[in-house]
């Protein structure tokens, strides 16, 4: 499916429209869609053809999404969060660590809907107990030597695959909007920090 057709097929995500979630979570832009290979590369599309800073890629099932090192992640419809955000007023010094700053955002924001408290293992990857929770993984384009944006990839199981190995879940009864709600602010905050990592993150 091409961009543009997928942009065309907005549809609903959790009986929301894409419209109301931008609106809900204050972007300029929200595309849902029913399925794509991958958030990431529609966002890329989108953020080439000028989509602004903190536009929203969502889908209900990804068939080849990807993680760090080439690795796949299983995105199976409805079963979880699978987002990207573009992201373009950027500090290129914070761009080596900016996956673990990321991630720790996400954690915290995502710590009062899971069943435990969860950890971050470096790079960028989330843990509930022994089971993988969520990843992210941070892809620029750049112009020169100054990253024109980024787009910050994420998948969050919300319901733990039942035939994946050593995965995690959210709460059951969690829905995806209430943590997309926490999840995009956390992110979007993390990305457009300065300086090195503190104490306080």
């Amino acid at each position: 499916m091409s961009v543009a057709a997928s942009v065309e097929s907005r549809g609903t995500y959790d009986r929301l429209t894409a419209e109301e979630i931008a609106a809900e979570l204050r972007l300029p832009v929200v595309v849902a869609l029913d399925s794509t290979p991958s958030t990431l590369d529609v966002a890329h599309e989108l953020a080439a053809a000028g989509a602004p800073s903190g536009t929203l890629v969502l889908a209900d099932e990804q068939t080849a999404g990807r993680g760090r090192g080439g690795n796949r992640w299983r995105s199976t419809r409805g079963e979880g969060i699978w987002l990207t955000i573009v992201e373009r007023e950027l500090d290129p010094t914070v761009l080596s660590l900016l996956a673990l700053r990321l991630g720790i955002a996400a954690a915290e924001a995502l710590d009062p809907l899971a069943p435990a408290g969860i950890r971050v293992k470096w790079p960028n990857d989330l843990y509930v107990g022994g089971g993988k929770l969520a990843g992210i993984l941070v892809e620029a384009r750049w112009r020169d030597a100054t990253p024109e944006w980024i787009a910050v990839g994420m998948g969050v199981n919300v319901r733990a695959p039942a035939d994946v190995p050593n995965a995690s879940g959210l709460r059951h009864g969690v829905e995806r909007v209430a943590a997309l709600a926490r999840l995009v602010p956390a992110l979007r905050d993390a990305a457009a920090r300065r300086g090195a990592l503190d104490e306080g993150e």
